[in-house]
């Protein structure tokens, strides 16, 4: 049986196997992917938005998870941030406060930006209204915290 039979015969589970690659490379690997460990009192969604240059934040350009007091630990997928210079953060969506114990962002190839402590959390700027431009964090990226009331 030689090689060209070979791939005529399995060319279907050939054309498979590249497209579940293809889409696992786009999916996955080119994403960043966030740890995050929070305390909240009551149930919220915990969003992270992201912009490129010249672009506004948009509900089209975010990433959310839905955090609950019975839960501290959550993992989840953000873009991909190769393109992206502003990340803001939303860690709840009530009046109050919320408990951030750490937050991991990484991304294969990329630096990743890693905050445990007060004083890493501290040296992010906290608006109290959406806007305004925060510091920079690793190269041309800026993070800003969004909230009404925030403790870490």
């Amino acid at each position: 049986m030689s090689l060209v039979s070979l791939c005529m015969r399995w060319k279907f589970q050939l054309l498979l196997g590249f497209l579940l690659s293809f889409l696992y490379l786009h999916f996955f690997e080119n994403r960043a992917f966030v740890e995050l460990e929070i305390q909240v009192p009551q149930k919220t969604w915990f969003n992270i938005y992201w912009a490129e240059d010249g672009k506004e934040y948009s509900k089209w350009r975010r990433a959310r998870v839905r955090v609950t007091p019975e839960k501290q630990q959550y993992r989840f997928y953000l873009t991909d941030l190769r393109k992206i210079r502003r990340l803001r953060i939303d860690p709840h969506m009530y009046e109050g406060e919320v408990v951030v114990k750490g937050l991991q962002i990484s991304q294969n190839s990329l630096l990743s930006l890693e905050l445990t402590t007060k004083n890493e959390f501290k040296q992010l700027p906290v608006e109290s209204n959406r806007g305004g431009s925060g510091n920079s964090i690793g190269a041309n990226l800026n993070c800003i915290f969004v909230a009404s009331s925030f403790a870490t």
